[in-house]
């Protein structure tokens, strides 16, 4: 099948060098695209960048240095020293990779298992790449797979009973440190992240205050939610106001520094949900900031339950990765069956005119002959094919069938 795919995530790589690999902008990704592209052995590709994770699925030619590529495209594009992330991430390939996407996208491999936000995140990565490519018909077919084997452990499992995501699970963090009730709490950002913050924190506090780089955007989600909204630039004058951050923009470097803070005689809490991070303070401040990766500490509480559920999901999972196995085979059968009967077809009208001019067949006899060569062929074709549709077959056996029936036909027939 030929698909590959480089893995960073939580698992095996630090948010230092996560959030330094971060794919913040459409601008950015299709440069990596248009990069990782010009090699000749990679015919398709898209990028899955989440706060957790950085995935570069690739249909290719040949597997031989796509690994060592794909790499220095990241180094160039992301300007991170190789030594720091060649030895990091996880390879798939073929079967090994159609397990992994399934499992992210019925998100068994989040860092919040049975969050419900990787999907979108996998479908936006999908429609991205697509405005760079021209045919990304393999990736896209197994990708739609992916979200069918997703709904499927949604429905038949209770994977995302109680949905998570980063946001509740640092509102819930933030609930263990403070009485929220009772503080007013600014949500810096206008996405995602930031939007699914505010609506589980509303549930508890209706003293939102949202700011956004883009003031309009700020406008439309505070509106949107009923709460207030303040101006981005005036955001060093009324940072230290508040006891209770969440930030989770797109910038490229932090928006908090130590030249922000003003020192308080009481503890603040401030959680940054965005990669790369939005804050960047020291220790002395008595502020504590909590950081994507410091949330394992919320999901591990909810993981007994989770785990049992997740060996059903597993299973499905293993059920899907055969099936799609099965449908790509079948796929490929499909020509080969017409050719081999083609080929019969054309052998028959070949001897056929032979034994006419041979004179072992009258010219008046000619339909009734075929008829029976084509009645004969057929019944002996018939159980071949049933084999052939039925039988469980790995690629290599496809490639010999089409070997044999399908390349060869035409050296065959003329």
């Amino acid at each position: 099948m030929n698909f590959f795919s480089i893995s960073y995530t939580h698992k095996n790589t630090s948010i230092d060098i996560r959030e330094k690999l971060a794919f913040n902008s459409d601008i950015r990704t299709s440069e990596c695209l248009k990069l990782i592209l010009a090699n000749n052995k990679i015919n398709e590709c898209v990028i899955l960048s989440t706060c957790n994770r950085i995935e570069i699925m690739c249909y290719v030619n040949d597997f031989i240095g796509i690994n060592d590529y794909i790499i220095k495209c990241l180094c160039l594009i992301c300007k991170i020293d190789e030594s720091l992330i060649k030895n990091l991430p996880d390879i798939y390939e073929d079967s090994g990779f159609l397990h992994h996407l399934f499992s992210v996208a019925s998100s068994l491999d989040s860092l919040v298992i049975g969050e419900t936000q990787i999907v979108g995140q996998l479908k936006n990565a999908l429609l991205l790449a697509k405005n760079y490519q021209n045919d990304i018909s393999n990736l896209e077919n197994v990708i739609n797979y992916a979200f069918k084997c997703a709904a499927l452990v949604r429905n038949q499992t209770q994977i995302s009973k109680n949905p998570v995501s980063v946001s509740s699970v640092a509102v819930n963090k933030a609930k263990e440190c403070i009485d929220i009730k009772n503080e007013k709490i600014l949500l810096i950002g206008s996405g995602q992240m930031i939007n699914l913050a505010a609506k589980h924190l509303l549930n508890h506090s209706n003293n939102l205050f949202i700011c956004s780089r883009t003031l309009q955007n700020a406008k439309n989600l505070a509106q949107e939610l009923k709460v207030n909204y303040l101006d981005y630039k005036d955001l060093k004058n009324f940072l230290n106001d508040f006891k209770i951050i969440f930030s989770a923009t797109s910038s490229n470097e932090a928006i908090i520094n130590d030249e922000m803070i003003i020192q308080k005689d009481y503890k603040r809490f401030y959680f940054d949900i965005a990669i790369p991070r939005d804050i960047n303070i020291s220790t002395y401040h008595n502020i504590e900031v909590f950081s994507v990766d410091d949330l394992n500490e919320i999901v591990k509480k909810n993981m007994s339950f989770k785990d049992e559920q997740a060996k059903i999901a597993y299973s499905i999972i293993a059920n899907m990765v055969y099936e799609f196995y099965n449908t790509q085979s079948k796929t490929k059968i499909t020509p080969i069956i017409k050719s081999m009967r083609l080929k019969a077809n054309v052998c028959i009208e070949n001897e056929l005119k032979k034994a006419i001019k041979k004179g072992y067949i009258k010219n008046s006899n000619e339909e009734e002959v075929y008829k029976f060569a084509k009645q004969v062929m057929n019944a002996y074709l018939h159980e071949l094919t049933i084999k052939i549709k039925n039988y469980d077959e790995h690629l290599y056996d496809i490639e010999s069938i089409n070997y044999l029936f399908l390349e060869r036909q035409n050296d065959e027939i003329h």
